[in-house]
């Protein structure tokens, strides 16, 4: 399984975070928004890593607790992941619209999964 990280935040303060949990290793390819013109409020980030890894976008699973994010790479065409977190969630409603799944942890994902 291939697996990406892309995110809003800055090389400060996510490389640290990978470092102290021993978990960059698990990652193919990592970036950030300040590669992408429009960050998040375009696809050109999951663009980048579906081209890296030479997938459609229809064999890509994008794992996303932020609305705009959510909303996205849902309209560009990715399976989204809604991933509940009680820091980004406004509407609930809302992010349930723009995801394919609507999960409040991982284990309920992989619970749905199997």
């Amino acid at each position: 399984m291939k697996i990406a990280l892309a995110t809003a935040n800055s090389e400060e303060l996510y490389l640290p975070l990978l470092k102290r949990l021993n978990i960059g290793k698990y990652f193919s390819i990592i970036t950030d928004v300040n590669s992408c013109k429009d960050g998040k409020n375009s696809s050109e980030i999951y663009d980048k890593i579906a081209a890296f890894f030479r997938v459609n976008k229809d064999e890509t699973l994008i794992f996303e607790d932020m609305l705009t994010a959510q909303k996205t790479a849902y309209k560009a065409g990715y399976i989204v992941i809604g991933v509940y977190d009680k820091n980004s969630v406004v509407n609930i409603l809302d992010n349930q619209k723009y995801s394919h799944l609507y999960i409040d942890n991982f284990k309920s994902f992989i619970k749905q999964v199997k």
